[in-house]
């Protein structure tokens, strides 16, 4: 397949993310997540910067009393949600680039 710029490109991962317990220890869960990659010139080293310009969609994820808007904040800033959404943003970008 031959290179092609696109100016919008977008895709969908299944993100796991770890959420401490009262045990000490982990639960798991997922969360399905639309992204767009960033181009190079906007990725700053800010994670929420950083989620801001990729996170596009959370298409599963609903909640009583949350906009769609609010619920994209929400798990933005959440301390487990988004280090999961940005490690898989990079994993997905890096691995078939970087090996």
């Amino acid at each position: 397949m031959q290179f092609q710029l696109t100016k919008d490109r977008k895709f969908t991962r299944l993100v796991t993310v770890h959420i401490p317990n009262e045990q000490g220890e982990f639960d798991q869960s997922t969360l399905r997540a639309t992204f767009r990659i960033a181009p190079t010139d906007e990725v700053v080293s800010s994670e929420k910067r950083l989620l801001d310009l990729v996170l596009v969609d959370l298409p599963e994820l609903e909640q009583e009393g949350f906009s769609k808007a609010e619920l994209l904040e929400a798990v933005k800033n959440d301390p487990c949600a988004g280090p999961a959404l940005i490690r898989e943003y990079n994993e997905a970008v890096a691995k078939k680039n970087y090996g």
